[in-house]
């Protein structure tokens, strides 16, 4: 069955293959045209690396990926470098943008700092005004009420 599938994959040249299948084809072996016993996984990885695929496998349970059943099974993922290269890149932009939210962050709470710095310089503005304002009322306050006695004692 695996001939057939492989002239799939080549006659389709998807970027992504994904087989399941189950785990015992990992220490399956089979005889080959001049009866030596080969390991059909092998086989399987050796056909899809020779047509231009990176391999990932892995025995999973299929109610791990959704499946209604406890089985375990065979998960192989096949693909091509440039999905390869695209995931790279992808990884690469992700961690750039990652590091520019961090950045943005740390530019935030340095603004935050300084506009906490600026509201209490200008507290403590407004501090010193409403005493100046207080002061200078007190002592235009005695100086009127001064002119005021002088003014009444001419009368």
């Amino acid at each position: 069955m695996w001939p057939a599938t492989m002239d799939v994959i080549k006659a389709v040249n998807p970027r992504i293959v994904f087989l399941e299948n189950v785990p015992g084809l990992l220490s399956a072996t089979v005889d080959d045209s001049a009866g030596r016993s080969i390991h059909y996984f092998g086989t399987i990885l050796r056909d899809l690396a020779e047509s231009g695929y990176a391999v990932k496998w892995k025995v999973l349970s299929a109610g791990e990926v959704g499946g209604s059943h406890r089985r375990d099974r065979l998960w192989i993922m096949a693909y091509t470098k440039s999905v390869y290269r695209d995931v790279v890149q992808i990884k690469q932009c992700a961690e750039k943008f990652k590091q520019g939210i961090k950045n943005l962050n740390h530019q935030s709470q340095v603004i935050e700092r300084q506009f906490a710095l600026r509201a209490e310089i200008i507290d403590k503005k407004i501090a010193e005004l409403d005493a100046f304002e207080k002061n200078f009322a007190k002592a235009i306050g005695t100086n009127v009420e001064k002119m005021s006695k002088k003014n009444n004692k001419k009368r």
